[in-house]
């Protein structure tokens, strides 16, 4: 059984199912090229000769340094992360002076200086080691998006150097050592620039644009969700079960004891009307919007020629936005749903069809939010009702289908081929209809119809 399984595991079924792209299958490449290349240039004596025995940080800043930012905000970042490592570095030399002076104080006089535990020493290297990091810290909650890789560099350095800071017998290996330091960060800072703009550059508005080609996809999947939902909903859906009809079957059970009701309402299964897929779906467009608007403030300062502009930018992205908040009501159909079928408590008491009405008054506190006479139609007319729904639905989703696929293929986000459709194994390229011939073109087979 488990190697029939595996037979039908085609590379193409395992890409598929990972759900990546090409675009991401290159990013996770261009992420580990820098500390490889750093690991690759050490083998060299010339390079390690440079750092000497601190050319094991090299590789670690070239991954803090995150090469795989699109590059206006790479370089905003790896600004500051330069000039945070070159004021940690100077910290750590005033640092290194302060405990080499507690050391010479509290030591003998005329004695040789060693590199030996010396508690004073230690305890000025932890008060400016806390110190720093404090202040990192306090700068990183600051501004959390731009300083939090030049923090990290920042307390990287300076954990580094206070740590062995104690140990260190005077003021010239002290600044010896922090030159290495600041060589080995350096390096590795360069290595990831020259990957970042060299390699598979990005900008803001591509990591955008590659985020909305999705979109389409994204919101189609929520329609279909919804149609099926609601024909799933035609045979166990609100229609089904009324108020009216919780009433008579609550006045039923009733009449037979208080015991019975409770025991047949156990065995009772609960009515749900959860869909998951509702849910999956409405979870993509809301990351698609949060990534989005996490680059936004970037893509609006790039200067671009020829393409939308900062202005287009924004406004795009409001429109998506408002089209976002009218699709984040179609998940709210399992809860009025829900709403539209709660049941009403039992009653211990026998009832009959004579003081209904004032069972309904009684239980007025547990009734639906929707008036009865809207739901409580015989099961021809049930289906006459889910049929229609479905019809317009189905229009709806052509409409909306259309209109989007329309304006990304105008705003060239998108091509045409990229709402090709699979028959077959054949990949056919849909023609990308005006959401107004489109309507024009339903109006004219209902008139037919």
């Amino acid at each position: 059984m488990a190697k029939a399984r595996l037979r039908g595991w085609t590379p193409k079924k395992i890409w598929q199912a990972l759900g990546m792209d090409k675009h991401t299958f290159l990013m996770m490449l261009k992420g580990a090229l820098p500390p490889t290349i750093v690991i690759c240039m050490f083998q060299a004596s010339p390079v390690a000769n440079l750092t000497q025995n601190y050319g094991y940080i090299t590789p670690i800043m070239a991954v803090i340094a995150q090469c795989l930012l699109p590059r206006a905000k790479y370089m905003k970042i790896m600004l500051f992360t330069a000039l945070a490592t070159c004021v940690s570095a100077s910290l750590c030399c005033l640092g290194i002076y302060c405990t080499i002076k507690a050391r010479e104080h509290t030591s003998q006089p005329g004695a040789p200086p060693t590199g030996g535990y010396n508690s004073s020493a230690s305890a000025v290297a932890a008060i400016w080691f806390l110190f720093a990091i404090w202040v990192a810290n306090s700068l990183r909650a600051w501004h959390p998006n731009e300083l939090q890789s030049p923090m990290a560099s920042f307390s990287v350095f300076i954990a580094v150097t206070m740590t062995r800071a104690p140990t260190m017998p005077t003021l010239s290996f002290g600044l010896t050592y922090v030159r290495l330091l600041l060589i080995a960060f350096l390096i590795g800072f360069a290595v990831a620039t020259g990957v970042s703009l060299i390699i598979f550059p990005t900008t803001s508005r591509s990591v955008i644009f590659h985020q909305l080609r999705g979109y389409p996809a994204v919101v189609k999947s929520l329609l279909d969700q919804q149609i099926s939902y609601v024909k799933s909903t035609e045979s166990d859906g609100p229609w089904k079960i009324t108020r009216m009809a919780t009433i008579v079957r609550r006045a039923t059970l009733g009449s037979l004891g208080t015991g019975n009701v409770d025991e047949h309402s156990a065995k009772e299964p609960a009515t749900t009307f959860e869909s998951p897929g509702l849910k999956a779906a409405i979870g993509k467009i809301s990351a698609i919007h949060s990534r989005v608007n996490a680059e936004m403030h970037y893509a609006k300062q790039e200067v671009v020629w020829g393409t939308l502009s900062a202005e287009d930018l924004e406004t795009l992205v409001s429109l998506l936005r408002s089209l976002f908040l009218s699709l984040a009501g179609v998940a709210m159909l399992p809860r009025i749903f829900k709403r539209l079928t709660k049941a009403i408590p039992p009653q211990g008491a026998a009832t009959d069809a004579g003081n209904l009405e004032s069972l309904r008054q009684e239980d007025i506190t547990t009734s639906p939010i929707v008036e009865d006479s809207l739901y409580e139609t015989p099961e021809t007319t049930q289906e006459h009702f889910v049929r229609p729904l479905c019809d317009r639905l189905e229009t709806a989703k052509a409409l909306v289908n259309s209109g989007i696929q329309h304006a990304f293929v105008t705003l060239q986000i998108s091509k045409p081929k990229d709402f090709a459709t699979v028959i077959r194994g054949r990949r056919f390229t849909q023609t990308i209809v005006t959401p107004l011939k489109l309507l024009e073109l339903i109006q004219g087979r209902g008139r037919k119809c």
